[in-house]
């Protein structure tokens, strides 16, 4: 968790640095190549980190992916990006919220990946406890040990698929479901607002230690370097909306 917010900061940096708040002129020219970065690493931890473990890959799909990785990478950013300015240019699409969709699906993947292991693990650990001792002949009760369980088990489709269907109608039909993308919102705001949760000792240490980070480079870099920067970080006016 650590790595991700610290290597999110840091990209998410680099980002603002270059597009800034006045991002639209520069989306066009940069938002392709930057879409296709940013895709094809979202496609390289879902495809290539977390196909060994889905329960349709097969061992020589995933040698295949595994010794090909590079070639897939390069073809899939040539083929985003181009696809990505051809959007862009003939339809006039939103290349972020493309970005931002994938992101999401990437997310959700992971997360509802998680909660299908803390969901439905315990019985699946027990059916194929049920399957191990039937399949070995002669097997006591009393003294059959589980060390099958040890290993990977690759999950059943049909078991991946109800569960996935439950999963969705519970997200559908929660009214806690609708509270936490309520909070997620609140969250992501850059105003200021009412707070639902306070910061903790750790928290408050952690925003001391960045702002001590912050002083000591700003006492190394020039003064020109960091009015630049500032200005790249520098949010827009609001438009005000139109009463009539």
């Amino acid at each position: 968790m650590i790595i991700a917010f610290t290597s999110g900061t840091i990209i998410h940096f680099i980002t603002r640095l270059i597009f800034s708040f006045d991002y639209e002129k520069k989306l066009k020219y940069l938002g392709g190549l930057f879409g296709g970065i940013a895709i094809t690493t979202i496609v390289y931890f879902i495809l290539i980190k977390g196909a060994k473990d889905a329960a349709f890959m097969t061992e020589s799909t995933y040698t295949w992916i595994k010794t090909n990785s590079f070639q897939i990478l390069l073809y899939c950013f040539s083929g985003i990006t181009a696809i990505l300015y051809l959007l862009n240019i003939l339809f006039h699409v939103n290349i972020l919220r493309i970005v931002v969709l994938v992101g999401t699906f990437a997310l959700a993947m992971a997360f509802a990946g998680n909660d299908l292991v803390n969901f439905i693990g315990v019985p699946l650990a027990g059916y194929e406890s049920y399957l191990t001792f039937i399949n070995t002949p002669g097997a006591d009760p009393g003294t059959f040990g589980m060390g099958a369980l040890n290993g990977a088990v690759k999950t059943p489709m049909m078991f991946l698929l109800l569960s996935g269907v439950i999963m969705v109608i519970t997200l559908y039909t929660s009214r806690k479901a609708r509270t936490v993308i309520m909070t997620e919102v609140n969250l992501s705001r850059q105003d200021e607002g009412e707070e639902r949760f306070g910061s903790t000792a750790l928290s408050r240490g952690i925003v001391r230690a960045s702002l001590r980070v912050n002083d000591l480079i700003s006492a190394i870099l020039p003064v020109s370097t960091q009015a630049w920067m500032a200005k790249r970080f520098t949010p827009l006016p609001r438009k005000k909306k139109d009463k009539n």
